[in-house]
Order: C-alpha cells, then sequence, then structure tokens
C-alpha cells in the first residue's frame, strides 16, 4: 500500500470504475501506457479513443 501512495503522489487518485464501459477507454488507456503508440493499434476508432484521452488528461475532470 505505501507503494501504491508513492506512485500516484504528484497526481490525484479517483474512482474511474464509471468510465470502464465507455467507448475508447481500455484502447486510451493502454495507448497512454504504451508511450507513443495511437489509440487506433488497439482496435477502437479513433475519435473515441482520443475523446477519452482528453477526458482521461482533463485535471478538472
Amino acid at each position: 500500500m505505501a507503494m501504491a501512495r508513492h506512485w500516484y503522489s504528484s497526481s490525484p487518485v479517483v474512482d474511474g470504475h464509471p468510465l470502464l464501459d465507455e467507448p475508447g477507454f481500455r484502447p486510451a488507456h493502454l495507448a497512454d501506457l504504451s508511450e507513443g503508440l495511437p489509440p487506433g493499434v488497439f482496435g477502437s476508432d479513433a475519435g473515441d479513443a482520443d475523446a477519452m484521452l482528453d477526458k482521461l488528461h482533463d485535471p478538472s475532470a
């Protein structure tokens, strides 16, 4: 548990469970983790994934 706090010490941790069923979530998440691969590589509509990336990176959301 202490390690998780260290990983997220500079970012807020929120409950993102409602985002799991939204179109583009999984490809956007994987694209974020893969550092540079476009979300379309993960088999999703690029527009859905781009919109989800915007939502995931919006600090006010």
